[in-house]
């Protein structure tokens, strides 16, 4: 939930009213109404133009989806309420005077959504910056400005540095327990970054932003855990795909049970296996079927096992779904939608292709 509310916390974080410290919480009912009016269009509290430039077409929220106008509705009663002035009834007719108009029933109850949810009032403006270490953002900015990062020998880099040392010799050892295992938040939002970084090096002209606007969009955007984890384990998957030629047969059981991983982060790992290792199984199984299925069948010889079994035998267990960015150019999409039917390809293909062999 909080996930997608960090966008409010950053903006009602800085009303202030030009005096270091003051706040709208700080001031009286008069003084809130006044600059409720003066802000919500076009201003502060104009939350539906402030995520335009968004390229999600919806908000999630619990089991909810939004759209950005009424994602908007729902930030900026969760502001009303937190400056602890008005009531419900109050909060609505302001905003119907300063609109000029009713609210419909779905920004009606996106309204009364947000101004039933309790979230703790920000006390300092550093506190509501990043829920993330700034020192991982300061890692990964070195890196593109090809600057030397003073801190990067600290201990709580240890992690981050010993990953993109192994993934650059492109072998299976980035398949080792220690990469396998859930990294901290940090880490995975500096990966997450970085791979940001690299999608926009490859825009041109006016799509191309700086990195301190990226950066600056992607704490923003404040990315949940699993889409961040879901791109660090594609990360292990790729180079795995992209270095099978440099990679000779070999015995490897990601036991989720021993890394730790929940049914969550355990499903997220093998669909991401999936999404590079499975899509190029059945691009072996399928392709001059069946003269092909020597190669799947080496491949199959280069992909790990999952608690044992080869991946067509591994049952996948419940988890949520969530929301992921798959291609710069469009909304994020629903993971499950997305992964589960790659997964199922993948083993339906190179079944057919063993049993027509046979």
């Amino acid at each position: 939930m909080n996930k997608f509310l960090i966008v409010f916390f950053l903006i009602i974080s800085f009303l202030a009213f030009g005096q270091e410290e003051q706040s709208i919480y700080n001031q009286n009912k008069k003084i809130v109404l006044e600059y409720f009016r003066a802000e919500t269009i076009d201003g502060k509290l104009d939350f539906e133009l402030k995520m335009k430039d968004d390229e999600a077409p919806f908000y999630r929220l619990g089991n909810i989806l939004y759209n950005r106008k009424d994602f908007g509705i729902l930030l900026w009663a969760q502001a009303i309420k937190q400056t602890e002035k008005f009531s419900l009834k109050e909060s609505i007719k302001l905003w119907e005077d300063i609109k000029q108009r009713k609210l419909s029933k779905p920004e009606k109850r996106a309204f009364k959504k947000g101004f039933s949810m309790e979230l703790k009032k920000p006390k300092t403006t550093k506190q509501t910056e990043s829920q993330f270490d700034s020192d991982f953002v300061d890692y990964v900015k070195a890196k593109w400005n090809q600057q030397t990062f003073e801190k990067a020998e600290l201990p709580k880099f240890n992690e981050i540095n010993a990953f993109y040392s192994q993934l650059a010799k492109r072998n299976k050892e980035i398949l080792s327990d220690n990469f396998l295992k859930v990294p901290s938040s940090d880490f995975l939002f500096a990966h997450y970054l970085d791979i940001k970084l690299k999608w926009n090096s490859f825009n041109r002209r006016t799509d191309k932003l700086s990195i301190e606007q990226v950066i600056s969009k992607t704490l923003d955007e404040n990315p949940e855990k699993n889409e961040m984890l879901a791109f660090y384990y594609k990360t292990i998957f790729t180079s795995i795909l992209n270095n099978q030629r440099n990679i000779k047969p070999y015995e490897k059981n990601i036991d989720f049970e021993k890394l730790g991983l929940n049914k969550q982060e355990s499903s997220i790992l093998f669909l991401c296996a999936m999404r590079h290792l499975g899509n190029q199984m059945s691009g072996y199984s399928s392709t001059n079927f069946p003269e092909n299925c020597f190669r799947a069948d080496l491949f199959l010889t280069k992909m790990p096992k999952f608690n044992g079994k080869l991946y067509y035998n591994f049952d996948l267990p419940e988890f949520d779904d969530f929301l992921i960015k798959i291609d710069k150019r469009y909304p994020k999409v629903s993971f499950k939608q997305k992964f589960i039917p790659e997964f199922e390809k993948a083993k339906k293909d190179y079944i057919k292709c063993v049993n027509n062999k046979n």
